[in-house]
């Protein structure tokens, strides 16, 4: 019995050291789009919490099962934007909304607008990530929903996150 479980232990070992790629679900959330003096904002915000660059892949779909993309690899402009610290953006991609490299402790925020004029949609997905180094884990994530008014008249804001794998990284 002995020798089983030191077998078993051994296994678990080596699985652990030989991952470098992981996952985590990105639960249904409301992502706007900005309309007049209200400025509302959906962000993905993601930490690499390693010392190597990670390669993210994030895939969306709307609430009607549609990938959200946006196609421009414009990380400033269009439905998908990357905000802070990466390096080789795109999303013109078939089966997924983008995909970019978060340097070694680095951070991103994906802005995701949702619609047109005052729409919003929901959104869910995953995001997926892999490594060169032996990590095991390398992201932390969250969801962060936003709004305020663009007008100094109104100072009201209002902001709420929800995080990704409950807060533990992935």
């Amino acid at each position: 019995m002995k020798y089983l479980y030191l077998v078993l232990f051994c296994s678990m070992q080596t699985i652990i050291a030989h991952a470098n790629s992981g996952s985590a679900h990105i639960p249904p959330t409301e992502c706007y789009f900005s309309s007049g003096d209200l400025f509302k904002r959906t962000s993905i915000n993601v930490s690499n919490i390693t010392d190597s660059n990670v390669e993210i892949t994030i895939t969306l779909y709307n609430h009607n099962g549609i990938l959200v993309t946006d196609g421009d690899n414009n990380p400033s402009g269009g439905n998908l934007q990357a905000h802070f610290n990466y390096q080789n953006y795109t999303d013109n991609l078939t089966d997924s909304s983008l995909s970019l490299t978060i340097p070694a402790n680095g951070a991103v925020q994906i802005w995701i607008h949702g619609g047109q004029g005052s729409q919003s949609i929901l959104c869910s997905g995953k995001i997926e990530w892999t490594q060169q180094s032996k990590a095991a884990i390398a992201l932390i994530a969250s969801i962060e929903n936003r709004e305020f008014w663009r007008d100094s008249r109104r100072a009201s804001s209002g902001r709420n996150a929800l995080q990704i794998n409950n807060g533990q990284p992935f």
